[in-house]
């Protein structure tokens, strides 16, 4: 009976593991560098002039260290399951963090179009509640589902999760995945009409993003950020976009020579600069 049965060994030989080890330790230390120049530039800005962007953004290039896999000589020297736990929390919480980050920024977008109630403030409860309730559901999801992945597979190495019973956290994960999307993709749409009246640059970054969310919820589908990705070149792929595409943005907000050199005691005296007290825009400044 054994003779219709196929078996399927996936196996990492020494050049591949040697590969990983030196793209994820050249983007670690490529975020580390990112993050440094920013917080020096940003560290000149006074709290009242920082965007909400720039805020955001240097969130991001903070958890980014830690989608770039800081244990990844661990893992390979001496593989363990609390790192590799450590590991699937990181990368999978910075791209949800993404993902929450293009809900909340699309849709502040949104409130000078008119479609919005103006009663419904950017700071109120009732605009970042349902954001982070769902993107806090599909995270948990997805770190149920990979780390019982793993588990499973050190158990026994022919498990296959197509053929695994347990799949409440898979489905789960997979009809919020599916809203957010959605979600996403109605914002993006409503917002056509601002965008076009963005400049050139904000319009750039804005479908620049609109790429990267959706290659990072193909990502998520194909198992590309799971315990074992199945493509090599697809991992190496998503992960080269997510971490260019945080750099560049963090780059394209960083405050101008001219704003950075002022000061904090310059910064005051320039009245262009304290519309920011009022709540007006200075992205343009920056």
């Amino acid at each position: 009976w054994m003779a219709d049965m196929e078996f399927e060994m996936l196996v990492m030989n020494p050049t591949l593991t040697k590969f990983e080890l030196g793209f994820k330790t050249f983007f670690l230390i490529g975020s580390l560098v990112a993050l440094g120049l920013y917080a020096w530039t940003f560290s000149k800005i006074p709290q009242r002039l920082r965007s909400y962007d720039q805020k955001y953004i240097f969130l991001h290039l903070i958890f980014l260290i830690g989608f770039n896999d800081p244990f990844i000589a661990v893992n390979i020297l001496k593989p363990n399951f609390t790192t590799a736990l450590f590991t699937t929390i990181l990368s999978t919480f910075f791209v949800c963090w993404l993902l929450l980050y293009w809900l909340v920024t699309w849709h502040k977008i949104l409130k000078s179009t008119g479609m919005e109630n103006a009663r419904v403030k950017l700071s109120s409860k009732r605009f970042y509640a349902p954001k982070i309730a769902l993107v806090g559901v599909f995270w948990i999801a997805v770190v149920a589902v990979y780390t019982y992945h793993r588990l499973e597979l050190k158990r026994d190495p022919t498990w296959a999760l197509s053929r695994d019973s347990q799949k409440f956290f898979l489905v789960l994960g997979s009809v919020v995945l599916a809203f957010i999307l959605f979600w996403l993709l109605i914002l993006a749409v409503l917002s056509v009409k601002e965008i076009r009246s963005m400049t050139r640059r904000h319009q750039a970054m804005f479908s620049v993003s609109f790429v990267v969310a959706i290659c990072a919820v193909i990502g998520f589908v194909a198992g590309v950020f799971g315990p074992v990705p199945f493509n090599s070149a697809e991992f190496v792929a998503f992960y080269t976009l997510l971490n260019v595409y945080v750099i560049l943005i963090g780059y394209l907000h960083l405050p101008c020579q001219h704003t950075a050199l002022l000061g904090p005691q310059k910064l005051s005296e320039e009245p262009w600069l304290e519309a920011d007290v009022k709540g007006t825009e200075v992205d343009d400044h920056f």
